[in-house]
Formats: C-alpha cells, structure tokens, sequence
C-alpha cells in the first residue's frame, strides 16, 4: 500500500474535514473514497459537469438524436469529462440557505 502526500489550501482542508465528519469518516478516509469515486467515474466516463447541462455537450447535429452504439455513448461521456472543471460543490449549508431564500422570495414576476 502507498502513502500519497497532498497539498491543500487551509480552506480546502477545512472543507475535507468538515465534509468527513459530517459523513462520521476520518479526513483520510474522506479524501480516499473521492479518490476512488474520480477514477472510477474517469475509467467508466461518468463525469460530472459542474453545472452543464447534458444536452449543451453534444454537437449541434447530435441533439435531440437516440445513442445508436455502445461507442456514441461513451464519446459523450469523454466530452462530458472533458468539460469538468475545479469548480466545488457547495455544502450542504450553502445549497440550505439557497433553498430558503427562494421559499421567502417566492417565484419573480414572469
């Protein structure tokens, strides 16, 4: 077994250990298991897209069309790995606070 050393930003560790004990894990076995969910989704082109929508990725003259192979598929799902990006997901306080600012605003006038 290896041991990897890793260089975090303060923040980006306090971001780890918060996460980790919100999940009742230590840090480390936080950061191995989105290690292994990485390459996993690298190896299975399961990517996630930071905010794109599926749809924008294809080509113009590819949307709206039915995967006809195996292969298709999986060139979508490379360009999708492609496009993501550094970008975090926001915690789950953030996606709270966001959810009720929109309960107290109501929807805007359309």
């Amino acid at each position: 077994m290896a041991t990897v050393q890793l260089t975090l930003s303060d923040d980006e560790s306090e971001r780890v250990k918060k996460q980790a004990q919100k999940e009742g894990i230590t840090a480390e076995a936080w950061l191995t298991a989105a290690v292994r969910d990485r390459l996993r989704r690298r190896e299975t082109g399961l990517a996630s897209l930071d905010g794109v929508r599926l749809r924008d990725v294809l080509p113009p003259e590819r949307r709206g069309k039915r995967f006809e192979s195996e292969e298709e598929l999986q060139e979508f799902w490379k360009r999708c790995d492609a496009m993501a990006g550094p970008g975090r997901e926001p915690d789950w306080e953030e996606h709270l606070k966001a959810i009720n600012e929109s309960r107290s605003k109501g929807l805007p006038d359309v």
